[in-house]
């Protein structure tokens, strides 16, 4: 396979080279979705997207709007709210069951478009604020592969490549970190180095293209639940044959976390949880 590549801080550096394999870890967390809210340039606050955050204290004393309640946005919000003045936790979804921060007020409308000193909500209510976060996710950028190695289709998911790794019509290119699954994700990173590994040393077949498009259309149809990750690593794990699935130890942490972040997410805390050797863990 034949890549052009180059220093980008370079001008016209360019040149060209033949490899055997090429595999692209460009990721999903890299380029941020930013929502387009009316006006946003007429805010005199800081407005930034979370892949910027850093530290809680920046925002001491601050009224803040999150945008988004999804892993990033509770948890910025939750991490914030020891410092902030007051944090709006703003999303389109249903109500949280889960308690909240005193200082965390939840509004489950969207924003409309922002004043010089507010952001006035999808249901006209108007929020005096200093801040914004965007909470709103990432999104992929392919535009340095050539057309038609990927597809990117419903909710922005990469729908063309088996296992999600495996173009069906190159056997050179592998992808790697692209399942869209809400799970351990530098483990599961690893385990696709692991599958990878495994069909460049030919201790697995790279499957055939009509085997590939069967495969795609079948994990297309798959109803994506709340275990199928860990049925998922399993699947990946008996093909490969190079690494051992998820430990159990990690659904029993995960769930817990989400146990507890589901009841009362005030309360909640990263650095509550130890692992012991004994394939468990415990309460601090």
């Amino acid at each position: 396979m034949a890549i052009t590549y180059g220093d980008n801080r370079k001008k016209n550096d360019s040149q060209v080279e033949v490899f055997d394999a090429v595999i692209v870890c460009n990721g999903n967390c890299s380029i941020p979705n930013y929502p387009m809210i009316d006006n946003e340039k007429e805010f005199g606050g800081l407005v930034i997207h979370s892949i910027r955050y850093r530290r809680p204290e920046l925002f001491a004393g601050l009224k803040v709007a999150v945008l988004g309640a999804s892993h990033s946005g509770m948890d910025i919000s939750h991490d914030i709210s020891k410092h902030a003045k007051k944090v709006y936790l703003c999303h389109r979804s249903s109500k949280l069951p889960t308690l909240l921060p005193d200082n965390v007020i939840e509004k489950t409308p969207g924003f409309k478009r922002f004043t010089s000193s507010s952001i006035i909500l999808d249901d006209n209510d108007v929020i005096q604020i200093d801040a914004v976060i965007y909470c709103t996710g990432f999104k992929y950028d392919f535009s340095f592969l050539p057309e038609g190695i990927l597809e990117v289709g419903q909710n922005g998911v990469v729908c063309n490549l088996y296992k999600y790794i495996l173009p069906r019509q190159y056997s050179t290119i592998f992808f790697m970190g692209l399942m869209r699954l809400y799970i351990l994700f530098f483990p599961y990173g690893d385990h696709d180095a692991s599958y990878i590994k495994a069909m460049l040393e030919g201790s697995v077949d790279i499957p055939a293209y009509n085997e590939r498009i069967a495969v795609i259309d079948d994990d297309s149809k798959r109803p994506w639940l709340y275990n199928s990750h860990w049925e998922w690593d399993k699947e990946l794990a008996s093909i490969a044959g190079n690494f051992e699935p998820f430990q159990p130890s990690l659904k029993k942490i995960r769930d817990h976390v989400l146990e507890v972040k589901a009841k009362d997410f005030s309360k909640f805390r990263l650095d509550a949880f130890k692992i012991t050797e004994s394939d468990s863990f415990e309460i601090l």
